[in-house]
């Protein structure tokens, strides 16, 4: 009886220790995905942000060419970058930075030009 008692016993506090560790685990397990996640959110951004930069300079470049017309400057721009994006930006997110920063040159050429 005192045996059946010893065994329920231990069969309950290794019952409840099991769970616990379970508990732990998955929280670890949890926590860890998280910052590796954030981690690689973290370099994609300092990833896209070296892409934006060299597209800035493949838009100073395109802007050094001479007998070239906006749009074979533009298509320039965007085979340029899409050669160092790959996975990072889609060709219309490319596209759509490129638009605003040639609004943006035009913006203060226009002000300079006013000045």
């Amino acid at each position: 009886m005192k045996t059946e008692l010893y065994y329920y016993i231990a069969l309950a506090v290794f019952y409840i220790l099991s769970v616990i560790f379970m508990f732990v685990r998955n929280n670890i397990t949890a926590k860890v995905k998280a910052a590796k996640a954030e981690t690689a959110n973290e370099n994609r951004h300092e990833q896209i942000d070296l892409v934006k930069n060299a597209i800035n300079q493949f838009i100073k470049d395109a802007e050094q060419m001479k007998n070239y017309t906006g749009a074979e400057k533009k298509n320039y721009v965007l085979t340029r970058a899409m050669q160092i994006a790959k996975d990072l930006l889609t060709n219309e997110q490319i596209d759509c930075y490129i638009e605003e920063q040639v609004n943006l040159t035009k913006e203060v050429n226009t002000q300079k030009n006013k000045i």
